[in-house]
């Protein structure tokens, strides 16, 4: 396992304090705020540590406020309900005596039923016909030298996007986006951890699907670009350890709001998860 990712399995396991709050610290992702993905998963770890046997199927969360990467965040778990196929648990996550973020979960115990699926879209080529992300940054910050502190950013995970457009002016393209992605390095098998890291994931890149048809990039300053909400399902057992394709979307944008989609398929074409989310993407006032 890659020092990277060992520091944020460490992260992402937030520990109870005497109080029942759980607290955690910050990765550095370059920015002035605490990334969304990061809240989700933490607070993903908090509730489960207050379950029992049950695995995590579905989150839904808000975020209310910017957090500071600087201090840390509690985590209160709220032990809703507790029964025999389904639990829920309610996590407020506060900074500075303020609610930044609150997320509901739902837990439910393995058991066959009926099972389908829609067809699975049509696989790009494999993930060793792409360039990572840590690749496209650092070719990033050869063109513009301001941005090499971006390209310096470690990357827990081996990200390789297939229709990539570019970090600077970029050009219009259809709202959708495929991605290649896999832990940079060995995880446990644990499904708490595995599943943990995908809602860490699947933050990444689903806001910028909306930007696609619009030839702007999330890095030009006169852009503001913030996630309002953010969905998630399991529907089977996460294995980061091989490629999974996240497939995203933005079906609609207007109001100032964007609403994007995610899927995650393993190399069998199985739809491992989904995601949804809407963010706010407007142009800044001079």
């Amino acid at each position: 396992m890659t020092q990277i990712l060992e520091q944020l399995i460490k992260i992402l396991n937030v520990q109870a304090n005497k109080d029942g709050i759980y607290y955690g610290n910050s990765t550095s992702m370059g920015l002035p705020r605490v990334f969304g993905g990061q809240v989700i998963a933490q607070s993903l770890l908090a509730a489960t540590d207050t379950i029992d046997g049950l695995l995590p199927h579905s989150l839904h969360a808000y975020f209310l406020k910017i957090g500071d990467p600087n201090e840390p965040i509690g985590y209160e778990v709220d032990r809703i309900r507790d029964g025999r196929s389904f639990a829920t648990r309610r996590i407020v996550a506060r900074q500075h005596g303020e609610a930044i973020f609150n997320m509901s979960c739902s837990y439910h115990v393995q058991e066959p039923g009926v099972e389908h699926q829609l067809e699975t879209p049509v696989f790009p080529e494999g993930p060793e016909n792409f360039k990572s992300m840590a690749q496209h940054r650092n070719e990033l910050a050869e063109k513009i030298p301001q941005l090499a502190h971006f390209a310096k950013i470690p990357i827990p995970l081996d990200i390789r996007p297939v229709d990539f457009l570019g970090f600077i002016n970029p050009e219009t393209a259809p709202a959708t986006s495929m991605a290649w992605i896999k832990a940079d390095g060995i995880l446990p098998e644990d499904q708490i951890i595995q599943r943990g890291i995908l809602a860490y994931v699947s933050d990444m890149g689903l806001l910028g699907t909306a930007a696609r048809p619009h030839g702007v990039s999330f890095l030009d300053p006169s852009i503001m670009a913030a996630s309002l909400d953010h969905s998630m399902w399991f529907h089977h057992d996460v294995n980061l350890n091989d490629w999974l394709l996240y497939t995203t979307d933005s079906p609609i944008a207007g109001s100032a709001r964007a609403f994007t989609r995610g899927a995650f398929y393993d190399r069998t074409g199985k739809l491992v998860a989904s995601t949804a989310q809407e963010g706010l993407v407007r142009k800044k006032s001079r």
